[in-house]
């Protein structure tokens, strides 16, 4: 979530540069990563997205015959999910006239039934509620703080996650499908691709980086007293020291051996003759 941040205000202009104004969060997120990342890494990122891709289509045919019921039956819920499953994959197939359901689309069913369970759960699981309400204040706007702090709790929580989970969601499911495409074949990272991909908070010697450290290390100089601007007024304005005068040369006497040398010389020029 901190790169999603550390990107974010990218995510307008891209949409200008590209020319697509309707471009999610998610779509400019990854688009400014892609051209972070190695071309390895950017392998990676593919498959994370068709994933993630394959989550939302379930997930829509999920929601179109959701389990009925007041109470929270488990075996009803998992009938859903596989009603779910079945329907996508027909879908996917109809227009197919040599696709039979009983050929290998049982087990894509049932790959995807397990698929749509891991989304439900990593939708709807301790971590994701955690990270909504550690960002929470940084989407709500002040109207929506101040409404939610009229509530008591738990109502007050469950509020705030209804109103900030479409639009973490996303990003959540995202990094999910990615962490699985990271186990599927050989991926060879460079630590710029690590970094980038959430995987590592710092590598060494890149300090031009958004890291987290920069913002957890970082306080705000303290407030000057009145006692420290009086003590300030009363110091002499220091004043710009004077050039030193330039010194005349002095005239040294040569070494001895140095001396001895030059009368060396003399002597060979006056036996050499002109």
């Amino acid at each position: 979530m901190f790169r999603v941040f550390a990107l974010r205000q990218k995510f307008q202009q891209h949409r200008t540069d590209s020319n697509q104004p309707n471009l999610t969060d998610l779509e400019c997120f990854t688009a400014i990563l892609r051209q972070k990342l190695s071309e390895s890494a950017q392998n990676a990122l593919d498959q994370a997205l068709k994933r993630w891709d394959r989550y939302n289509s379930l997930v829509m045919h999920f929601e179109k015959k959701p389990p009925k019921g007041s109470g929270f039956n488990p075996v009803t819920f998992e009938e859903s999910m596989l009603r779910a499953s079945t329907a996508f994959e027909i879908q996917q197939n109809k227009k197919d006239p040599n696709w039979s359901l009983l050929d290998d689309s049982l087990r894509r069913i049932t790959d995807d039934c397990l698929l749509l369970a891991e989304y439900m759960q990593s939708a709807y699981g301790n971590q994701f509620r955690q990270l909504c309400q550690r960002w929470a204040s940084t989407i709500l706007t002040q109207d929506e703080k101040a409404a939610l702090e009229q509530l008591a709790e738990p109502e007050r929580t469950e509020k705030k996650l209804d109103k900030v989970r479409p639009h973490f969601l996303p990003f959540w499911t995202f990094f999910v499908a990615l962490c699985h495409a990271l186990q599927e074949g050989e991926n060879e990272l460079t630590p710029i691709d690590a970094f980038w991909l959430g995987l590592i908070d710092e590598p060494i010697g890149h300090s031009d980086l958004p890291l987290v450290r920069y913002i957890a290390e970082y306080h705000e100089d303290p407030e000057p007293t009145q006692e420290t601007k009086a003590e300030e007024a009363s110091r002499p304005t220091p004043q710009p020291e004077a050039a030193p005068p330039e010194a005349t040369p002095q005239y040294k006497e040569p070494p001895a051996a140095l001396k001895t040398g030059a009368q060396s010389a003399q002597a060979a020029r006056r036996v050499a003759g002109p």
